[in-house]
């Protein structure tokens, strides 16, 4: 009650045409309160309800979907053309629509077709964001990436279609399959790529960096969570002994892609690219923790998806609000922002810090659960794991300490920052602090 109490005082700071769509974002995302805590009250009597999907997990990821969008329209400035703003809108209500379907999806056919109308939207704002001629090789890799990685798990609709039914429920309860450790890595390389998994990861970084702020912000917040969360609902219709080869393989990749990624982090110029490698990181330790099978991996991904989802849109904001300001996100370029903009330099930090897992937000839980069952799994993955912890609290000081300290090219900037961008910032990293006074509730789920 509180946040909604300060979403609406944010929404009257705003003097804006497009009020009507936050004020719908908002309605909706007290709907899916009022839903979510009716599915852990269902959850808790063993009742599955097939309104819900049975899954508290889709409550609470789209309860989420539901606050970045809110805070994504706030990122819009008011000097933005209405044209161009009405057809944002258009793409954002079609996006939005599309996660709550697939979320909610217990049929494969509206399961499959609702995860791949999500890619249409955001291809849109990355073709149309900018003048750069990149933005049309970065469009083309996303859907490339996603689009042929989904032909398997088609032919794998389509094997139900001649055997069984589309439900998703009635397939994992009665009809579980048993195929090749081969055959389940295609059928689940539309998920991979999604995440996105080391080896299918180029096409994140480009799309970060030619999409617009909130795009970057849904992409890294929602659109990544898709695929872990099609992973978990397509991994329950094989039997966990079809994963047994195919799970050593897929965690030696996702761990040493992560330590590989982490010091390629270092190397980065841009922001947007840095924080976008960052997100492979968080993301290659999670689906790490996926294939453990493990309810101690399961609750550390559900974790990893909320706090990452908050934290990588809240850098993004950050770095939107220096680009606007300054023009560049050159990081050699925006040294020395403490000494202009003084007044950021707390969310800059604690969101550094939050993003190297720091104690005492919520992304800790997160990664010592996950480490905690990968450890169980094969404690040969301790070092591994001590270089991603390492590395990833190293690129995120490095993120800090680039940006803050020392002297930059510019001596000062036209535009201040306002009392509405604090706000901004403030919703970002109140559900971080305060979620850990019940972190009960993210153990509800099935």
């Amino acid at each position: 009650m509180i946040l909604l109490v300060l979403l609406m005082m944010f929404c009257m700071l705003y003097n804006m045409y497009n009020m009507y769509i936050m004020y719908m974002y908002m309605l909706m995302y007290i709907m899916y309160v009022n839903m979510s805590m009716f599915s852990l009250y269902l959850n808790n009597l063993k009742i599955y309800n097939y309104m819900f999907v049975g899954s508290f997990m889709s409550c609470l990821l789209l309860m989420m979907t539901c606050y970045i969008f809110i805070l994504m329209m706030m990122v819009i400035k008011n000097n933005v053309m209405i044209k161009q703003l009405t057809l944002y809108n258009f793409f954002y209500i079609i996006m939005m629509f599309g996660l709550f379907f697939f979320f909610l999806s217990d049929n494969l056919i509206f399961f499959f077709f609702f995860f791949e109308l999500s890619i249409i939207p955001i291809a849109l704002l990355i073709f149309l964001n900018g003048s750069q001629v990149e933005r049309i090789q970065a469009g083309v890799y996303m859907m490339l990436y996603t689009v042929f990685a989904s032909l398997p798990f088609l032919l794998l609709i389509l094997f139900f279609w001649s055997s069984s039914s589309f439900s998703l429920l009635y397939n994992m309860l009665y009809n579980k399959l048993y195929f090749s450790s081969l055959v389940i890595m295609m059928l689940l390389l539309a998920f991979l790529v999604k995440l996105p998994m080391f080896g299918f990861h180029m096409w994140l970084p480009k799309a970060h960096v030619e999409a617009p702020v909130m795009g970057s912000m849904v992409l890294a917040a929602v659109l990544l969570k898709m695929g872990s969360y099609g992973l978990f609902r397509v991994m329950s219709l094989f039997y966990l002994s079809c994963f047994f080869k195919l799970s050593l393989i897929l965690m030696v990749i996702c761990l040493f892609g992560a330590v590989l990624v982490s010091i390629n982090c270092f190397f980065q110029t841009d922001l947007k690219s840095l924080v976008a490698y960052s997100s492979v990181v968080h993301m290659g330790l999670m689906c790490g923790g996926i294939f453990t099978g493990s309810v101690l991996g399961a609750w550390g991904s559900m974790l990893m998806m909320l706090g990452h989802g908050l934290c990588s849109s809240a850098l993004f904001c950050l770095i939107n609000l220096m680009y606007e300001r300054v023009f560049t996100r050159n990081i050699f370029m925006l040294k020395g922002l403490m000494l202009i903009y003084p007044g950021l330099v707390f969310f800059w930090f604690m969101f550094c810090v939050i993003n190297m897992a720091a104690p005492p937000f919520m992304n800790i839980f997160s990664e010592v659960f996950l480490m905690g069952s990968i450890l169980k799994w094969s404690f040969m993955m301790i070092f591994l794991l001590m270089l991603v912890s390492f590395l990833s609290a190293g690129y995120s000081l490095f993120l800090y300490t680039m940006t803050q300290h020392g002297k930059g090219w510019f001596l000062y900037s036209s535009d201040k920052i306002l009392l509405k961008d604090y706000f901004m910032m403030m919703l970002h990293l109140y559900p971080l602090i305060f979620f850990i006074l019940s972190m009960e509730v993210f153990f509800n789920w099935s």
